[in-house]
């Protein structure tokens, strides 16, 4: 019986169960695209400035001025004091006086006086004693070394007389002097070097206020230091106006008008120039101002 059992158990296990189903391979998932990636948007270019226009040239000129006929002799003019070589004590300069000798005089005619890059100044009498304080600004004090005084003949249309240096003097005088002590640097280099070849500008100063006053702006400058018999150097100038510049090369006695500058803040500049026609590099051989325009100005 045991057996039997043990027979039927496995026949029951062999022919009694039917064989299990085949399974049947799993489909195969498909393949899902990986969705495509968005193509990058191209890098936006940095603008690009348009190219700077330049501003658009005026009719700025620079028109001759007639010299001014003088009758009878040529007036003269030498600086008595300072004295030539001979320095000026700093306490003293405030109060210090100087003192021209004029000749062939007329009360028609003025003197015009300059120190050093200070706005020039105007006076009538040449033979009165004139305060050298007056010939610097009030906020300023006149520092010790070196400084060049320059006074020279005004005629009644604001011009200069022109006239080489002669035995018997000049229309206009020039005179390197020295203040203070010897502390301030070396005297004798610097007068020497003050003494050469320089140009001194005289007009435009100030500020020109109405249409009329804006066209008639006078350049007027004065070629000191020239050696006796030297050839004469040209002088170039140029007036900025508005990142422009206008440019004109003159010889040693010109007198301009520069017509046609607008309203604003112009530079004038006047240079001496070599025999190449490159500017001088001397110390003194330049000379450059800031003057106003101001065309809407109420004129009285």
């Amino acid at each position: 019986m045991t057996r039997g059992r043990v027979v039927l158990a496995v026949s029951t296990i062999c022919f009694g169960c039917a064989a299990p189903p085949r399974s049947e391979p799993a489909e195969p998932t498909p393949a899902v695209a990986a969705p495509a990636l968005a193509s990058a948007a191209p890098r936006p270019h940095a603008p690009v400035d348009a190219p700077a226009v330049p501003p658009e040239r005026l009719p700025i000129e620079f028109v001759p001025v007639a010299a001014v006929a003088t009758v009878g002799a040529v007036p003269q003019l030498e600086v008595q004091a300072p004295e030539r070589g001979k320095p000026i004590g700093l306490a003293q300069a405030a109060s210090y006086q100087v003192r021209l000798k004029a000749s062939s005089w007329s009360d028609a005619l003025s003197v015009v006086m300059l120190l050093d890059d200070y706005p020039p100044r105007v006076f009538s009498d040449p033979r009165k004693p004139i305060p050298l304080a007056q010939l610097w600004p009030d906020h300023r004090e006149l520092e010790p070394g070196l400084h060049r005084l320059f006074a020279a003949v005004q005629l009644p249309d604001g011009t200069t007389l022109e006239g080489a240096p002669t035995a018997a003097g000049a229309p206009f005088a020039y005179l390197p002097f020295w203040v203070g002590s010897d502390d301030a640097g070396d005297p004798a280099d610097a007068l020497r070097e003050a003494s050469e070849l320089g140009v001194i500008l005289l007009t435009p100063r100030g500020t020109f206020n109405g249409n009329a006053a804006a066209d008639q702006v006078l350049l007027d400058y004065q070629v000191v230091g020239l050696a006796p018999g030297a050839a004469p150097p040209a002088v170039r100038v140029e007036v900025i106006v508005e990142r422009q510049t206008y440019v004109a090369e003159l010889g040693v006695s010109d007198v301009r008008r520069i017509v046609g500058l607008p309203s604003g803040d112009h530079m004038v500049r006047v240079s001496l120039l070599e025999a190449d026609g490159q500017p001088s590099n001397a110390r003194y051989a330049s000379a450059t101002r800031v003057i106003t325009v101001n065309r809407d100005a109420p004129v009285e």
